[in-house]
C-alpha cells in the first residue's frame, strides 16, 4: 500500500484495559473534555454569514477550574475567566492572523461574531480518511507565518495556545491553512521560543493520536519541515518529547487521543530520535 493511501485510512479507534491510576486518568480527561465555556453557532445577517460565540452564563467557574487542572498539569496555559478579556484576545487574535482577507468584532457584552472561514479542520480530514500531505505542509506553514506577527499583548511574536488538529481548516481550493478558536493563551512571561515550543508539540501530540498506523512519524517529519524548525527549537522539542509522570501524563493521555501509554512512548522516541 501507497504512502498516501495509509494517510488517507480514517484515524484509529484506541481502546486499553483500564486499571488503578488509569481509570482516574480516563474520569479526568473526561471532565476536562466536557467543559463548554462557549456556545457557537451560525448566523447570516444582512447577508453575512458570521460564526458566532456566546460566553455562556456561569462560565467563569469553568474556566477557573480548568486553569486549576492545567495549573496541576504543570501546563503553562490559561483559560480567559473575564468575559471582556476573552472578547479582546479573541478579536484581536482572529484580526491579527486574518484581516486581509475576513474580520471579527465583538457585539454585546458576551459575544464575537468572525466571518466564517473556508475549509474543512484537519480533525474531520482524519476521521475522514481525506488527509492529503499537503495539508500537513499548510498547517505547518501557517503555524510559522502566525509566529512571526508581532502581539502586543506579548509584546513579541504571537503564539496560539491550542493549535491542534481541529483548529486548522484546510481549503481545498486555496490549498491554504487557517487557524481558529483562541480561547486558551499561554502564561505572558514564557519567552516567545517556549511559547512556539508549546504549540509546535500541542499539534504534534493531536497528530500522534489521529495519525494511522505507519504514519505518524512521516506526518510528523512532514509538518516540522514545513514549519522549519530550527536546531535551538529541534533540541527544546527533543526535551519535550518524553511522556511525563502524575498528572502531566493526564494531559498528554487528553492530548493524544488516548493512545496506549506504551505507543505513546514508542512514537515520541521515533521522533526523538530524527531530531539528533
Amino acid at each position: 500500500m501507497a504512502q498516501s493511501d495509509l494517510l488517507a485510512q480514517p484515524a484509529p479507534a484506541f481502546s486499553q484495559t483500564l486499571r488503578g491510576p488509569q481509570v482516574w486518568y480516563k474520569n479526568a480527561g473526561s471532565a476536562i473534555d466536557g467543559i463548554r465555556i462557549n456556545a457557537i453557532s451560525r448566523e447570516v445577517r444582512n447577508g453575512r454569514a458570521l460564526l458566532v460565540k456566546r460566553r455562556r452564563l456561569g462560565s467563569v467557574p469553568l474556566a477557573r477550574a480548568a486553569n486549576l487542572f492545567f495549573r496541576a498539569a504543570r501546563h503553562p496555559v490559561f483559560v480567559w475567566a473575564e468575559t471582556p478579556a476573552w472578547q479582546k484576545w479573541e478579536v484581536n487574535s482572529f484580526n491579527l492572523l486574518h484581516a486581509n482577507k475576513y474580520c471579527a468584532f465583538p457585539n454585546g457584552a458576551r459575544t464575537v461574531c468572525a466571518d466564517i472561514l473556508p475549509g474543512q479542520s484537519l480533525a474531520e480530514h482524519f476521521v475522514n480518511g481525506t488527509v492529503e500531505w499537503t495539508m500537513l505542509d499548510a498547517a505547518g506553514s501557517e503555524l510559522r507565518r502566525a509566529h512571526q506577527l508581532h502581539s502586543p499583548y506579548f509584546n513579541g511574536p504571537w503564539s496560539h495556545g491550542d493549535p491542534n488538529l481541529a483548529n486548522f481548516l484546510f481549503s481545498t481550493q486555496e490549498q491554504h491553512a487557517r487557524l481558529i478558536d483562541f480561547e486558551v493563551v499561554h502564561q505572558r512571561w514564557m519567552p516567545a521560543m517556549a511559547r512556539h515550543v508549546e504549540d509546535v508539540l500541542s499539534f504534534l501530540q493531536d497528530l500522534l493520536g489521529c495519525a494511522p498506523e505507519g504514519t505518524w512519524l512521516p506526518s510528523a517529519q512532514r509538518f516540522l519541515e514545513a514549519y522549519g524548525c530550527g536546531p535551538a527549537m529541534r533540541d527544546e522539542l527533543r526535551t519535550r518529547l518524553l511522556l511525563p509522570k502524575g498528572v502531566p501524563k493526564v494531559w498528554w493521555w487528553i492530548r493524544t487521543n488516548y493512545v496506549p501509554f506504551r505507543s505513546i512512548r514508542r512514537r515520541l522516541e521515533e521522533l526523538r530520535e530524527t531530531l539528533e
